[in-house]
Formats: C-alpha cells, structure tokens, sequence
C-alpha cells in the first residue's frame, strides 16, 4: 500500500494564491495556510508513531485498534516530512512578514497577530515530535515488557492528541476540551516522572540508557501537548 506522496512543488494551500495588496484577504489566507500547518504538523507526529495519518485520523475505529493494527514497524522517510513541514513553515513566515507592514486596522492587527502567534506553536510542535524521532525507533526496538509498555502509551498519547487537535480544526467544539483534559494529564505525569522513574530504576532494573530515553520522551511529549494546547487558545478556526 502506497502512503507516501511526491512532495509538491509548493508546500502551500492557500497563500501563495493570494496578493498582499488587500490586507483582510491575505490575513485570511494566512489564517486558512496555518491550520493547513496544523493538520500537516499532526499527520507528521502520528507518522513518528509508525501509523499512517489517513488511517490515524479517520475515527473508523478505537484508538487502542488503530494501535494494534500498526503494530509491525513501518519504514518512514521522517527527514523528508519533516523537510516539507519546514518549508511550508518557512512559506507561511515568509509570507506573514511581507504581510504585516501592510496592515493598517486594528481589528486585522489583531487577528495577523494571533494567527502568527498559532503558528508559532505549531512550529514548536513539529520540532517536539522532530526530536523524539530518535528515542522512538529505540523504544520500539526495545526488547523487555516494561518498554514496551512505555511505547503502547506513548503511542495512545499522540494519536489521542491529535485526533482532538484535528477534530478542533475541523469545527468540534468538544475537541477543545478533550485536547485540555490530554493535556493536563501529560503535565501532571511530567511533574511525577522522577517517581515514576525512581520506581522503574528500583523494580524493574531498566537501564540508564533507557531512563534518559524515558526522560525525554515524557518531557517533549508534554511540551508537544502544551504546545498544541496554547495554539487552541491563541485563536478560534474562523
């Protein structure tokens, strides 16, 4: 089964269609391309997970199926995702600085504001996911039950944010409060990780290696979910 496409010639869906010379019409279009960014940004994290995003995102079954369904490794090209995330990035930056010198109203100041301010969260976001690409393949890779423990949560995290995220994008407003609860629940574990991990290091005799993988899996994880988490309250999907 085909997954993967020819990247196109431009990464943009919307901005590199409209001229600057009407300020509320480019906003607009800026506002459209950063929610693009937001669905590309979590088609890239599921794809981190070994899952494709067409069946990750579909809602056609549990997330806990979806999981087992994708159990066997998948070779992903992540630096070629992540490459064309960066340059829908660098479009959608590009075009929001040539952008911002021309708008004169309030009311689209305010709104170019926000819209960049969301799309500076999403960047923040992919890098997250970018550098957890490492410590993923070698949870997978690991052979004791309690990694791969880790790895079946980890997997249930990032496919439940965004499914919310995405959901949110689309116009649920129930999705807001789903993606909150994730998100207090990945802080909450962050805070209690040195127990968690005190307890892994004295029962379950997990190496150091893999302790330094925990740890930084658990802490860009929650940063991955509090980044999502503020775009969602930066801006409301017009």
């Amino acid at each position: 089964m085909k997954h993967f496409e020819t990247p196109n010639l431009t990464p943009t869906l919307y901005i590199h269609n409209v001229p600057l010379a009407i300020p509320a019409l480019a906003q607009e279009a800026l506002h459209k391309e950063v929610v693009h960014l937001g669905r590309e940004v979590c088609s890239f994290a599921i794809w981190a997970i070994k899952i494709p995003p067409s069946e990750g995102l579909k809602h056609h079954a549990s997330i806990s199926k979806i999981i087992e369904t994708y159990e066997t490794p998948m070779d992903v090209p992540h630096s070629d995702l992540y490459h064309e995330l960066q340059r829908l990035q660098g479009d959608i930056l590009e075009y929001a600085s040539s952008l911002s010198s021309r708008i004169v109203l309030p009311k689209v100041r305010e709104e170019f504001d926000q819209t960049l301010l969301m799309a500076t969260q999403l960047i923040a976001a992919s890098k997250y996911i970018k550098d957890l690409l490492e410590d993923i393949t070698m949870l997978a890779e690991s052979d004791t039950l309690e990694m791969a423990a880790f790895y079946h949560e980890l997997r249930y995290q990032i496919l439940a944010l965004c499914m919310a995220y995405n959901d949110w994008l689309n116009g649920d407003e129930e999705a807001k409060e789903r993606l909150e609860k994730l998100f207090i629940k990945l802080d909450t574990s962050y805070k209690n990780s040195i127990g968690i991990l005190n307890d892994m290091i004295a029962n379950y005799k997990i190496s150091k290696h893999m302790t330094a993988i925990f740890m930084n899996i658990t802490h860009h994880t929650r940063n991955f979910s509090k980044a999502l988490y503020k775009s969602i309250n930066i801006i409301e999907v017009l």
